[in-house]
């Protein structure tokens, strides 16, 4: 493994599994056509980045036939995410990466595909001064998170999936006392508004104007059915 790893966690596209808090107005289908395309536009971006390696971080385990058709013959290296919270499988998996040789590693989702792409280069250069690397998003949580030495405590007592789970995590890195490096905040598409949000602005991040334009499809036509449907 190259001595910088970037992990993106990522769930299987299936309706009723993913972006549910987008429905309604979407449909579990509608969702999980967002979250692939997101997918999609996060993985192609990420293994265009040099000198990093790119690892899938997938879940349900088993799934790496079904993120190689997805993503193509570029996807190298498919890991599961194993069971237990959202914080015992970061741990797992930057434990992995560091055991197989990286000193530097950085986990995203793919839920902020509008993400500059130069953070995760950024996030990389920054671990050489500082211990973790922090990638805030507007509702608390964090799109990106980059470690130079082992998690030990760092995702255990973390309320995942709330708004304290940025602030949660500083104050872990102020009790090790380890150093911390913040990059732009930026917002995950989680809410029938983000997704319009992201579809009304101009390509950005890893978003190309094709995805853009099928995002803004999505997104029209669930707005124009009856709202009480």
């Amino acid at each position: 493994m190259k001595s910088a790893a970037l992990l993106v966690f990522a769930r299987q596209p299936v309706p009723g599994q993913v972006k549910t808090r987008l429905c309604p107005p979407l449909s579990k289908i509608e969702a999980a056509r967002v979250h692939e395309i997101c997918l999609r536009a996060v993985m192609t971006g990420a293994l265009q980045i040099g000198d990093v390696e790119t690892v899938l971080v997938g879940t349900p385990d088993g799934s790496e036939p079904v993120f190689r058709r997805l993503i193509g013959e570029r996807l190298s290296r498919v890991w599961d995410q194993g069971d237990g919270t959202l914080g015992e499988r970061l741990e797992r998996a930057t434990r992995k990466a560091f055991h197989a040789g990286a000193t530097r590693v950085v986990a995203i989702g793919t839920d902020s595909p509008q993400m500059p792409t130069g953070c995760i280069e950024s996030a990389v250069q920054r671990l050489d001064h500082a211990d973790v690397v922090l990638g805030p998003t507007e509702d608390g949580g964090y799109y990106l998170i980059g470690l130079r030495r082992d998690p030990d405590c760092l995702f255990q007592a973390i309320d995942w999936g709330t708004q304290r789970v940025a602030e949660q995590t500083r104050a872990q890195i102020r009790a090790q006392n380890w150093t911390l490096s913040e990059l732009a905040p930026t917002y995950d598409i989680d809410q029938f508004a983000d997704l319009s949000r992201v579809a009304n602005a101009p390509p950005t991040g890893f978003l190309t104007r094709d995805a853009i334009d099928q995002l803004r499809q999505i997104a029209v036509t669930a707005d124009s059915r009856p709202h009480d449907s």
